[in-house]
């Protein structure tokens, strides 16, 4: 199962990767990192309209798309257009839950706002949440395995 992570800079998107994935390899900040079954995407694509459209390219290769997001920071622009577009399943993530600053509550707002309907927190530095998410795609992997069966 092919896993974009999209999201703004700074919003956990390759550390997520890193605690997933137990692998250290990755640089501070990325490039757009195909890593076998994972694909890290820069928050700048995020963030910049005129990149949006390669953004959409990417999405459509993947299985799903893991929308994350910094709990600690307000959700600003419109990416309800960016989410309207995009026909992958998407799930999301709400990382730096273990600092004071975070606002899960706000989140969930944003969350609904966009159609996302199932989001997870995380904490990248205390691993809180990893198992449910884990699990989660650990399912999913499971049922996109069976549909592809299904479809050839």
């Amino acid at each position: 199962m092919k896993v974009l992570f999209l999201g703004a800079i700074d919003a956990g998107k390759t550390s997520l990767i890193q605690r997933l994935t137990q692998d250290r390899v990755w640089e501070d900040k990325t490039g757009c990192v195909i890593y076998g079954d994972w694909i890290d995407t820069p928050g700048e694509l995020f963030e910049n309209q005129g990149f949006f459209r390669r953004l959409l390219q990417l999405t459509n290769q993947a299985d799903l798309v893991l929308w994350v997001v910094d709990a600690t920071k307000p959700m600003l622009g419109n990416h309800l257009e960016y989410r309207r577009l995009i026909e992958t399943p998407v799930i999301g993530i709400a990382t730096k839950i273990d600092l004071e600053s975070a606002n899960l509550l706000q989140v969930s707002k944003r969350m609904q706002e966009l159609g996302i309907w199932r989001w997870f927190p995380i904490s990248n530095s205390t691993s809180e949440g990893l198992d449910a998410l884990r699990a989660e795609l650990v399912e999913l992997e499971q049922m996109i395995q069976k549909e592809k069966r299904v479809v050839k």
